[in-house]
């Protein structure tokens, strides 16, 4: 056996202390992170899931495509963006809807939520061809 001093023992226990402590925070950081990139997925499947259900009232049928392909739009560039922050997929250069930095990347992401909004809002009748109305509720 190795016979330590006072002072080894106190170094040797504060090293240990604040390697505890520090793989608690380091936890408490990666349990952090991981749920709010959950949340995030979480949000772009129910922007998905509020697309496709914009795309199943739709009457028009140019607007189900392309509710359709903006929801897809959506879901596909979050998820591929996720699978490169977790290296499972090599580096795309897609940016993560609404939240990486960019402004042409964020500009046509605007618009393309007002577009499914305007879709949601709108109805066009292919019986009636006087175009695009507001719905009328009540």
């Amino acid at each position: 056996l190795i016979k330590l001093s006072i002072t080894d023992n106190i170094i040797i226990l504060s090293l240990y202390l604040l390697l505890h402590t520090e793989i608690k925070q380091l936890l408490v950081l990666i349990t952090s992170l991981v749920l709010k990139k959950v949340f995030i997925l979480t949000t772009f499947v129910f922007i998905f899931q509020r697309g496709i259900k914009i795309a199943k009232e739709s009457t028009d049928t140019f607007g189900i495509l392309l509710a359709i392909g903006i929801s897809f739009n959506f879901i596909l560039y979050g998820f591929i963006n996720a699978a490169v922050v977790t290296g499972v997929v090599p580096t795309t250069g897609l940016p993560m809807p609404f939240i990486s930095y960019g402004g042409s990347g964020l500009l046509i992401n605007l618009i393309s939520m007002g577009i499914l909004l305007n879709i949601s809002q709108a109805k066009r009748s292919l019986i009636h061809k006087s175009g695009w109305s507001p719905r009328v509720y009540g």
